[in-house]
């Protein structure tokens, strides 16, 4: 009775370890209150890609590659922000904000979404992220991209032909390829003495999978109480 209560402890313990990446997925380690610092990456646009780098009391890790939102908030490398907020929109973004809201357009959410998980169409992620006319290219071109389809750069009219990126996700939203674009959020920052900085995109898991994880403990949480009441 020992030897099989502990096998199906094992079991429990390898299932949940399993779901639990299943449910992170592509999702990067950030909560609210977390602080962070911004290093600069690839990009000539004075926007992304940024790293963002996770700071606890004994180390800092880099953890993601990010692109802006906001075309005019600022920040300086290595200033330490605060994580205010994870959320389907930009505080007080240039372009379409309402209330202070500047809600986040599929056409980022797709673009960043599969920069993140490594796919995105055209990309040089191989190269260094220091020799012109690769990395940096795409990274410029993204980053324009993202800040005209979010009404940054000075118009609210939205231009598919604007650069190869616009045009892409354009095709890709109407054509209804909107897989994964749930995972993308906006990391709302706020400055060491409260004013906003430029808010950044992230990911986080799929609302599905957690569901899904939920339901999985649920199932082995009776099977568990079932088994050891006999």
């Amino acid at each position: 009775m020992v030897r099989g209560k502990r096998l199906l402890l094992f079991s429990v313990f390898s299932s949940l370890l399993l779901f639990s990446a299943a449910a992170s997925g592509w999702a990067y380690p950030l909560k609210v209150g977390d602080v962070i610092s911004l290093s600069d990456g690839p990009g000539t646009t004075n926007g992304g890609e940024f790293k963002a780098n996770l700071i606890n009391p004994t180390s800092v890790s880099d953890i993601f590659r990010t692109f802006c939102l906001e075309k005019f908030e600022t920040f300086y490398y290595g200033q330490h922000l605060t994580v205010a907020g994870i959320s389907d929109f930009a505080m007080a973004g240039g372009g379409g904000a309402s209330d202070g809201k500047d809600y986040l357009d599929a056409k980022t959410k797709y673009l960043y979404y599969h920069f993140s998980i490594g796919d995105l169409v055209g990309y040089d992620y191989e190269s260094s992220d220091l020799i012109p006319g690769t990395r940096i290219d795409s990274a410029n071109m993204l980053q324009l991209a993202i800040w005209h389809i979010e009404g940054e750069l000075g118009t609210t009219t939205f231009n598919p032909d604007f650069n190869f990126y616009t045009r892409l996700a354009y095709d890709q939203i109407i054509a209804g390829n909107t897989i994964g674009i749930d995972n993308v959020r906006a990391l709302n920052l706020i400055k060491p003495d409260g004013s906003k900085a430029q808010d950044q995109l992230t990911m986080v898991p799929e609302p599905g999978a957690l569901l899904s994880l939920g339901i999985v403990l649920l199932g082995l949480g009776g099977v568990t109480r079932r088994r050891f009441k006999r």
